[in-house]
């Protein structure tokens, strides 16, 4: 996205806290984990739009409280609504929920970088154990399907001959053998402390119990997760990125050597190799090909273990009008407006 040469050279630092961009809204306000303020660019280049005046971003963190908000008029549209929370928005007459096929992946990094995911026996050891297809159904009620690899169904590159991950407890033992460790071994896993994340968490635990690996659940903040994942300061943490309608956006900058959120340290020559490919090759299904090659040696290596794909759906008041859903789950209110 460009960036404004005056706005960086203006503010410098403070560059996030001043955005200055070329979209249907302008800044207002931002106070850290309660509100978001945009107000309508006079000078947008779609003479027309948009259409609010204004847009209220509120950061409502609890689920049932967020949804209660939607019902009784306080919000206008709420962005992914909790798969718990699907079939509620659904029957309520005054809503209107869409679903919306996510290029998002959430997976769960392995750092490669120190013990003990430095050992690949271990790695797949702990991907074996875990019930892939029990979480989707369990956790996320079925909103979405179980991931394969980085690159979601909504994309033109997904591999749809590649299954996701099926449990194998024998398969987890014979790797904690060939590590070294038939009794198991321990590991921490960091999560923010959200219902399902930490629904997912338990689950997991007693999942890789069933073999003797023992995970340590830490909860901590957003702010702690981000800084601690860039640092590499986990043995197992959470990603959840909402995905890219390029499959470079899902695959490079995390899984090729030198990518910027490379968080698990991964180094592997065929697939550096692979997405420098994609990114000169012009042929669609030539690249399609070599992101499916990419999807298997992730498999094969396991520096993540890739969960789910999620749906995300959108409910809104029956009152608004002219939303278009787009796949990468940002939010765009250009053309909305209010009947």
């Amino acid at each position: 996205m460009i960036i404004s040469p005056a706005a960086i050279e203006e503010y410098g630092e403070d560059l996030a806290r001043n955005p200055v961009g070329t979209g249907p809204f302008t800044f207002v306000e931002w106070q850290k984990d309660d509100h978001l303020y945009l107000a309508r660019n006079e000078n947008y280049w779609e003479a027309e739009l948009p259409y609010l005046d204004e847009v209220q971003y509120r950061v409502i963190l609890d689920d049932s409280v967020r949804i209660a908000a939607l019902q009784n008029g306080e919000l206008d549209i709420v962005d992914s609504v909790p798969p718990r929370f699907v079939a509620d928005t659904r029957e309520d007459a005054n809503l209107t929920t869409i679903d919306v096929p996510s290029l998002a992946v959430w997976f769960i990094w392995l750092n490669g970088t120190a013990a003990p995911f430095d050992n690949k026996a271990l790695r797949e050891a702990v991907a074996a154990a875990v019930d892939i297809d029990a979480i989707v159904q369990g956790i996320y009620l079925g909103i979405g399907v179980p991931a394969n690899g980085p690159i979601s169904p909504a994309s033109w590159a997904y591999a749809t001959d590649i299954p996701a991950r099926t449990v194998d407890l024998d398969l987890a033992r014979a790797k904690l053998e060939e590590a070294g460790m038939p009794d198991g071994f321990s590991f921490a896993f960091k999560t923010e402390p959200t219902p399902s994340n930490l629904q997912v968490a338990q689950l997991m635990q007693a999942m890789l119990a069933e073999v003797g690996i023992t995970m340590e659940v830490i909860q901590v903040d957003t702010a702690t997760q981000i800084a601690d994942t860039v640092a590499k300061n986990f043995e197992a943490t959470w990603s959840q990125w909402s995905g890219r309608p390029d499959p470079d956006g899902n695959t490079f900058q995390h899984f090729h050597v030198e990518g910027g959120m490379n968080y698990g340290g991964f180094d592997n020559a065929e697939v550096n190799e692979l997405l420098e490919q994609g990114r000169v090759v012009s042929d669609q299904a030539e690249r399609a090909q070599i992101y499916a090659q990419v999807t298997e040696i992730l498999q094969e290596e396991v520096p993540a273990i890739f969960i789910w794909h999620p749906d995300e759906p959108k409910a809104m008041t029956n009152r608004l009008q002219g939303y278009q859903p787009v796949p990468d789950g940002m939010m765009r209110f250009g053309p909305v407006s209010l009947s």
